[in-house]
Formats: C-alpha cells, structure tokens, sequence
C-alpha cells in the first residue's frame, strides 16, 4: 500500500486505491501470461476408504485453456496398475471418472496410453476426446473449460488402481493456491458460486466397467 507522508487522508486513499488496482493488474497480467500450475501428492490415505499402502505419487496438470498437460508419477504400488483417472468429486467423496490417463486394460479405449510399471512418470496432453461423463463438451473448447472449471472448483481428484486395490491404492485432490482463489474471483465469480455439472444417464457415455473401480 503507498503512503506519502504529509498528504491529506483523502489523498492517501486515492493513492493506496490506485497502488490496490496496479498491483492486482500486474498480478491478472501475469496469470495470463504464464499458464498455471496444480499440482498434488497421492497417497493411500486419501483413497475413500483410505489404503494402507507405501505407494506414493505426484500429478500435476498446467492448466491451458485448449490444451491442458499433465504429469502423473508414482512409486512403490503394492499391486499390479490397472488404470490411473482424474474423477469428478468433492475431498473425501467418490465420484465418476472424466478423464482415463492411461490403462492396461484389455479393453483400453483406442488412443489412451499404457501405464507404465512404477517408478513411472507419464506426460500427456487432454483433449476433447479424453473428456468423458459429465464434464464431454460438444467441442474441445466447451470440454476443456468444463474441466478447467472443475479444477478450479477443487472438484477433481486423480486416482490410480491396482489389481489389489480395485477402487485404487493412491488418490490425491486438486487444490489451489490462496493467489488463485483471488484470482478466480475476479474473473467473473465474485458470488462464489460453482459450476453444476449434469450427470444424468443420457449424458454418460459407455465405459469399461474395469474403468470404475
């Protein structure tokens, strides 16, 4: 906040009001100058129930408006991976998948990548065709924003299954940075308000019943 000594009250307002605007211009300037980065620790304990396991993991997704890129790593598994997911769910809540990250399933949907056996670090790009359930988009634009805004919403959380833990053995929430709120704030949500995603039948599409659990 600027202060000059000497000056009226009603001077050092308007000035302390135009430092508050410069700073947050140059703060919204950059958010989209640079894209942004989330990121979070997979561990047994957040699997609902929670596993006791030593597996570990780290997924971070840099958020891009057409074309977000994630890196999904993990280590130590006790079991066989079957599939990895970023699901539609509240903290300590299940909920759909929206997105395979990648399978070893027989039936693996065309286009999806194998998991990799741990220690593994897998990297891919999401795009309108890796946007499933509630959040598909008649475009990728529509897809894309669909999941962004959950990822804003703290409503995604990335799990990967093993064959010993079919519901999955590390799990871990999206979550966002204090700077992030604010600024998701003043991009047009200034009531708080969330994004309600449709998850009625006709919406869903058909999936792999190994790809739930």
């Amino acid at each position: 906040m600027a202060y000059i000594e000497g000056k009226s009250e009603g001077n050092v307002r308007r000035i302390s009001i135009t430092a508050v605007g410069i700073a947050l211009a140059a703060l919204l300037a950059s958010h989209h100058a640079s894209a942004e980065t989330i990121s979070t620790q997979l561990q047994g304990s957040q699997v609902k129930p929670d596993v006791a396991t030593q597996g570990n993991g780290r997924f971070e997704i840099t958020i891009d408006e057409n074309r977000p890129k994630f890196q999904l790593s993990y280590a130590d598994l006790q079991g066989r991976v079957r599939e990895a997911h970023m699901h539609l769910g509240e903290f300590g809540g299940n909920g759909q998948v929206v997105v395979l990250l990648c399978s070893n399933m027989m039936d693996r949907p065309r286009g999806v990548e194998r998991c990799p056996k741990p220690p593994a670090t897998l990297r891919g790009v999401i795009s309108r065709r890796d946007v499933i359930g509630p959040l598909m988009g008649k475009t990728n634009r529509d897809a894309i924003r669909k999941l962004v805004r959950a990822i804003r919403d703290e409503r995604i959380y990335v799990d990967v299954h093993t064959d010993m833990f079919r519901r999955g053995e590390i799990r871990g929430q999206l979550a966002i940075s204090l700077e992030a709120r604010l600024l998701n704030d003043l991009l047009g949500r200034p009531d708080g308000s969330r994004t309600q995603f449709s998850e009625s039948e006709s919406e869903r599409p058909e999936l792999p019943k190994q790809g739930f659990f």
